[in-house]
């Protein structure tokens, strides 16, 4: 995975977006990288999974009402990958019932937003993943738990 170096030398955080509606992903693309990430975008679930056999990002948004398959489809994927069960992971729809919710959490996904989200409060909990994240990797013991038993 290439490193990207923003402001002041600071590696800025490599997000998959992963959006059916062109516009959606726009507005979306635009803010997140006027936010200070790095973002590769998608259309369509296999147009995802083809960009993630190339490179883990450190953070993957995705709608779920995704051409080919779906994107609670491409969080069970990736959570059944060695590399894509730590990626933090954030899933929006537009169905907003408690049975998508739920759904969303059981194949991994991190959070679940209904859309139309906030611009601001997708960019937050973006953030609150990838701090978590790098927080749990730092904690004591974190590697021993990281080691598969065996």
């Amino acid at each position: 995975m290439r490193e990207w170096r923003g402001v002041m030398g600071f590696m800025r955080s490599r997000l998959l977006l992963v959006d059916g509606d062109p516009r959606s992903l726009r507005v979306l693309e635009v803010n997140l990288r006027a936010a200070g990430f790095e973002v590769e975008s998608a259309g369509s679930g296999p147009e995802a999974w083809t960009i993630l056999q190339s490179a883990v990002p450190d953070l993957i948004i995705t709608d779920a009402d995704l051409a080919g398959f779906d994107g609670y489809e491409l969080c069970a994927r990736v959570r059944r990958t060695p590399v894509g069960a730590a990626v933090p992971l954030i899933l929006m729809s537009a169905d907003k019932t408690v049975d998508q919710r739920i759904r969303g959490l059981q194949v991994g996904a991190d959070e679940f937003l209904a859309k139309p989200a906030f611009v601001k409060e997708v960019i937050d909990r973006a953030r609150a993943l990838l701090q978590r994240r790098d927080r749990d990797r730092l904690a004591p013991g974190a590697e021993e738990r990281r080691r598969p038993e065996g």
